[in-house]
């Protein structure tokens, strides 16, 4: 169990490393926008002048953790929703779309912008992802791996019925 865990993790950070770009020229406007406006108040009142190299490292790094965050909230949400609802086996489906309260409970649970939950489900619609332990994303239709979502389901109780958006 560990160590699909382990493995599951792993290949969740590089597809977050492959989003990162396109995560990044969504979101480095708006936040710089914010974090200009932040300095601007410490420059004011502490005549402190920020590195432009490190702001911009500080910008994609939060970009980065935003991003994890909603990309392993999104895939533990999605994961017990469609062991529980009897789609672990090898089918291709419509992508489940989030609901703006499943967004919010997630955005909150897991610490990420609902913005960031709201890119991520709209890049899938529109681009080619592998969802590690769920399967293949083509363009908005899920190609579901039952091996791996039932190797995933083993390692937590995806079959009481709790609504998924309330564990």
């Amino acid at each position: 169990m560990g160590d699909f865990l382990s493995k599951l993790s792993g290949e969740r950070v590089e597809v977050v490393r492959t989003l990162l770009q396109a995560a990044e020229g969504a979101f480095h406007s708006q936040a710089k926008v914010a974090y200009d406006q932040e300095m601007r108040s410490l420059r004011a009142a502490h005549h402190y002048e920020p590195d432009r190299e490190a702001a911009d490292a500080y910008l994609t790094s939060v970009i980065e953790r935003d991003l994890l965050l909603a990309f392993c909230g999104y895939s533990d949400w999605l994961a017990a929703l469609l062991y529980r609802k009897n789609k672990a086996s090898d089918v291709e489906l419509t992508l489940p779309r989030l609901t703006q309260s499943n967004t919010d409970f997630l955005a909150h649970r897991v610490d990420a912008t609902p913005e960031m939950f709201k890119w991520l489900e709209s890049y899938l619609m529109d681009n080619n992802v592998r969802l590690p332990g769920i399967g293949d994303v083509v363009r908005g239709h899920l190609k579901v791996d039952r091996r791996a979502l039932e190797q995933w389901a083993r390692c937590f109780d995806w079959t009481g019925n709790e609504s998924p958006s309330r564990r």
